[in-house]
C-alpha cells in the first residue's frame, strides 16, 4: 500500500474537537505542507509519539489552530507512518482541511481502510477488527464490555488453546497412520475421543455465549397483543418512557401498528403495539386486526396481555391459540383492581403480574424476559464471538468434531476421524482470519465507517 490516505476520524457533527488522520509513507511529508508549528520545527523532525502545536495554513493564511501528533516507524494503529490533527470540531473546517491534504498528495480513505491496513500490516487480527466494529456499534454496556474483552484477545486465546490441542492430536494421528512400522506410542481410541469431546464442549460454550449476546447486541422483534382495553398501549408507553400510543377507555382505539425501539434492562426490543384482537364489524379496525395477526407470525417474541381483574373469555382463548408454539411472555395486567383471572390456564406462557397503570411489576417483567431469552446466561468477561461469520466458522468446527465422534461410534477408520479433525482445525483458522479469503476480508472492512 504505497498511497497515503486521509479522513476525518471523529463523527461528522459539530463538537469541541475533530480529528483528521493521515496514514501512509508520505503522511509526515504531506502534513508538513499544510502545518506551521509554533516552534517552527517541521513534523519530520519529531520523534514518534510526539505532538506539536501549530496552525493549518491555506494560501498563506492560518485557518485553524491544531495539535499534530506523529507516529513513526510502524508504531501506529495502521502500522504505517501516521499524523493525526486534533482540530476545532467544525464540520465545514474539517472538510476544508481534508481537501487541503488531498490537494497536497493524500488520497481520501475508503470505508474501514485504516483498520484494513492495520490488519494487512499485522497490527490487528481479523477477529479483533470485528470486535472493534462491535465495540463502536455496541447497543448495551454488556456488549461493549464483551467486545472489548474480545479486542483484548480472550477469544483468540481460547480458540488458539483448543486449536493447539487439535493440531497436536492431528499430528499424532498422522504420524501413527503414515508410519505404522515406527516405534511410536500407541494411540488409545478412548483418549482420542475424549480429547475431541473436550474441545467440542469448550467450543459449544463459546457458541452459547454468542447466542445470548446476539440478542443483547441486535435486539429482538417483539409484538404486544391482547383483546381491546387490556392495557397494551399503557404498557407500550410505560416501556417507551413517553406517550407513544394513544390511550382511551374506548375499545379499538389502536387500529394501526405502532413501533418503537426500547431498552428493557440490557435487551433492545423492537416492539410493536397492535390493534386489540376481537371480532369487529368495523372495516378499519378489522384491517388493523389482520395486520396484528401477520405481525405475530413475523415476530420473534410475543408479549400477550390479559386483564387480571376479569375472567378469561373466548377472545382471550383465541389469543392463547395464536401464542402456541411461539416464544411468549404473558402479562397479567390491572392487578391493582383485584384478581379474577384463572392464572393456572396461563402457566405454560410465562405469566407475570403487573399494573401498567400503577407502574408496578416491571422488575419482574425484566427478569422474566432475560430468563426467557437466556440473556441472563450472557457473560461479558467470557469469550464472545461478535458476528455471524465467526459463529458460522465455530459451528462448522463443532460439526466436524461431532462427525469425528460419530465416525468412531460407527467403527469407521482412523483416517475418517483424522479428516474431520483437520477440517475442524481449518474452520477455527478461518474464524481467526488466518485462512480468510480476500472477499471475506473486504466485506468485513466495508462495514466500518470512513476514518476507522
Amino acid at each position: 500500500m504505497n498511497s497515503t490516505i486521509v479522513a476525518i476520524s471523529t463523527a461528522l457533527a459539530p463538537a469541541g474537537i475533530g480529528v483528521i488522520r493521515l496514514s501512509g509513507p508520505q503522511a509526515i511529508e504531506i502534513a508538513d505542507k499544510v502545518f506551521l508549528a509554533v516552534s517552527e520545527k517541521p513534523l519530520s523532525s519529531l520523534q514518534g509519539y510526539e505532538s506539536s502545536l501549530g496552525y493549518i495554513i491555506k494560501n498563506g493564511q492560518k485557518i485553524d489552530k491544531v495539535i499534530a501528533t506523529v507516529f513513526k516507524d510502524g508504531n501506529s494503529y495502521t502500522g504505517e507512518d501516521v499524523v493525526e490533527f486534533s482540530c476545532h470540531g467544525s464540520v465545514v473546517l474539517l472538510k476544508e482541511i481534508v481537501s487541503l491534504l488531498i490537494n497536497s498528495g493524500a488520497t481520501l480513505a475508503q470505508r474501514g481502510e485504516f483498520s484494513k491496513r492495520a490488519y494487512v500490516n499485522g497490527r490487528l487480527s481479523l477477529e479483533k477488527a470485528e470486535a472493534l466494529m462491535t465495540l463502536i456499534n455496541a447497543s448495551s454496556v454488556s456488549v461493549a464490555h464483551a467486545a472489548f474483552q474480545t479486542l483484548n484477545g480472550n477469544v483468540a486465546k481460547e480458540i488458539d488453546e483448543n486449536n493447539k490441542i487439535l493440531t497436536h492430536l492431528s499430528a499424532s494421528i498422522g504420524a501413527y497412520v503414515d508410519y505404522p512400522d515406527e516405534d511410536l506410542p500407541d494411540l488409545a481410541d478412548e483418549e482420542i475421543i475424549k480429547t475431541i469431546s473436550e474441545v467440542s464442549s469448550a467450543l459449544k460454550k463459546i457458541k452459547k455465549n454468542y447466542d445470548s449476546g446476539k440478542i443483547i447486541q441486535d435486539g429482538i422483534h417483539a409484538v404486544i397483543i391482547g383483546k381491546p382495553n387490556v392495557g397494551k398501549s399503557t404498557l407500550m408507553n410505560l416501556l417507551s418512557g413517553y406517550e407513544r400510543s394513544i390511550i382511551t377507555d374506548i375499545p379499538g382505539t389502536t387500529r394501526d401498528i405502532v413501533e418503537d425501539r426500547i431498552m428493557v434492562g440490557d435487551i433492545p426490543l423492537i416492539i410493536a403495539d397492535t390493534a386489540g384482537i376481537r371480532d369487529s364489524s368495523d372495516p378499519v379496525e378489522s384491517i388493523g386486526i389482520q395486520a396484528t395477526v401477520k405481525k405475530i407470525e413475523s415476530s420473534e417474541l410475543i408479549i400477550s396481555i390479559f386483564d387480571g381483574s376479569d375472567k378469561l373469555n373466548e377472545e382471550d382463548l383465541k389469543i392463547l391459540e395464536l401464542c402456541k408454539g411461539k416464544t411468549v411472555l404473558t402479562i397479567i395486567n390491572k392487578t391493582d383492581l383485584g384478581m379474577k383471572i384463572d392464572i393456572e390456564k396461563l402457566k405454560d406462557f410465562n405469566p407475570i403480574l403487573i399494573s401498567a397503570k400503577e407502574k408496578t411489576g416491571l422488575d419482574s417483567f425484566e427478569k422474566a424476559l432475560s430468563k426467557l431469552l437466556k440473556t441472563n446466561d450472557f457473560d461479558p468477561s467470557a469469550a464472545f464471538l461478535v458476528n455471524e461469520r465467526q459463529r458460522e466458522n465455530l459451528t462448522k468446527a463443532i460439526e466436524y468434531l461431532d462427525e469425528a465422534i460419530s465416525a468412531f461410534n460407527f467403527g469407521l477408520s482412523i483416517d475418517a476421524i483424522h479428516l474431520s479433525v483437520d477440517m475442524a482445525i481449518d474452520s477455527l483458522l478461518e474464524l481467526k482470519g488466518e485462512k480468510a479469503t480476500k472477499a471475506v476480508v473486504d466485506e468485513i472492512f466495508n462495514e466500518f465507517c470512513v476514518g476507522k
